[in-house]
């Protein structure tokens, strides 16, 4: 997933976990070193974003559509770099991808 490799290649990317508590289910439980801010917060959460305003950001919600909509606002709140995880927490986990984000104090993968 080109997602992953972006943040396991560039460990300074950040995750932005925008599911609700509701949407985070057993087979798709949290992850590890994701920022959380649902999306229904997101608006008031932005100052928890805002250390990240230059940075790329990969934002995960329920779907690719809840993805979508949450980059369209933080476009809107002068965010350049976000991008989103088309299929969702559901095409995360079923990619077999780790329950996590890669560690964002770790260094570069080497190629």
């Amino acid at each position: 997933m080109v997602a992953w490799e972006m943040m396991r290649d560039n460990p300074g990317i950040r995750m932005v976990d925008i599911r609700s508590d509701e949407d985070v289910t057993p087979e798709h439980g949290r992850l590890k070193n994701a920022i959380e801010v649902a999306q229904q917060r997101l608006h008031g959460g932005l100052s928890r974003l805002m250390p990240y305003k230059t940075t790329t950001l990969v934002v995960l919600g329920r779907d690719g559509a809840t993805g979508h909509l949450a980059c369209e606002t933080l476009r809107k709140r002068g965010f350049q770099w976000v991008v989103f995880v088309s299929g969702g927490a559901a095409e995360w986990f079923a990619s077999g991808l780790p329950p996590e984000s890669p560690d964002p104090s770790a260094k570069p993968a080497a190629r």
